[in-house]
């Protein structure tokens, strides 16, 4: 099964063609585009049947997919999914992951409530000071700011630009305000938990001429790749092979779903769920 994943993402799930022809896809909100995330030129086959392209699109994480991203993020044993209860998710076709999941009221409270009892656990298990050395008062502001430099990029799972990071910076400054270094941090983590940059996957990629194709960019080829297989984040193996560039190549993105596939318990995890929803004894 593990073996005709892989062979099968390589069809349907990266690197692929996204269609929406006539227009470009509008920019993804806090999405960067820099010459560093420029894709190469794909040829197109003149025959291309515009039908059959996958429409580029945003899609919210499912509920389990936001367990398994704050899971792999942080360590913790918080399930925010189940432990605050979350609304359940919108299905199609019986499955959970699609990109018919919105953010209402109810969900954007939850969120806030997940985010304060992670940040809590990782206080209490000193994981807060682990991820965010300090060990000078006098240089709070710079650790906070190495900090978001180096932590936001693994939750957005693509490289910050100067706007979010000087967004970020600002949380940090309104956190630790008449408090402390770590509640600063904390009031960060909090926000990161409930950006768009970390609930919403984007599959926009870069505009191409002629047929109204598209090509994903290299941070959001290791994103599907990843949720496809895990329902997780990229792990710092596969961001550091997109930095390269490296997975506009097919054989790197099989390399890259193998390794993912033998290595990854939760590829295991996502399959026994995929097979639930298609089977619908998930609900029993």
């Amino acid at each position: 099964m593990r073996a005709g994943l892989a062979a099968c993402l390589l069809l349907a799930a990266c690197g692929r063609s996204h269609g929406r022809a006539g227009r470009e896809p509008p920019a993804a909100a806090g999405a960067i585009v820099t010459p560093a995330d420029e894709v190469a030129p794909v040829a197109h086959s003149p025959r291309l049947d515009p039908a059959a392209l996958l429409p580029a699109r945003i899609r919210r994480l499912a509920n389990a997919e936001y367990d398994a991203t704050v899971g792999q993020l942080l360590s913790t044993r918080t399930r925010p999914a189940a432990a605050v209860g979350f609304p359940p998710d919108f299905r199609q076709g019986g499955f959970t992951v699609n990109d018919a999941q919105r953010i209402d009221t109810v969900l954007v409270e939850r969120l806030a409530e997940a985010a304060d009892a992670l940040v809590t656990e990782a206080r209490a298990s000193g994981l807060l000071t682990r991820i965010a050395p300090c060990g000078r008062a006098a240089r709070a502001r710079s650790c906070a700011r190495s900090f978001i430099r180096t932590f936001a990029p693994k939750v957005y799972r693509r490289p910050l630009d100067a706007d979010e990071a000087t967004a970020l910076l600002a949380l940090y400054d309104a956190g630790a305000g008449g408090a402390t270094y770590q509640n600063g941090i904390a009031h960060v983590l909090r926000g990161l938990l409930q950006s768009a940059g970390l609930l919403y996957l984007t599959e926009l990629g870069h505009a191409s001429s002629g047929d109204g194709t598209i090509t994903l960019t290299r941070y959001e080829i290791a994103s599907s790749l990843s949720y496809f297989l895990t329902s997780a984040p990229p792990d710092d193996e596969l961001l550091a092979t997109a930095a390269t560039g490296a997975l506009l190549d097919p054989s790197a993105r099989e390399a890259q779903a193998r390794r993912l596939l033998e290595t990854e318990p939760l590829a295991q995890d996502g399959v026994v769920r995929l097979v639930r929803e298609w089977l619908g004894i998930d609900r029993i």
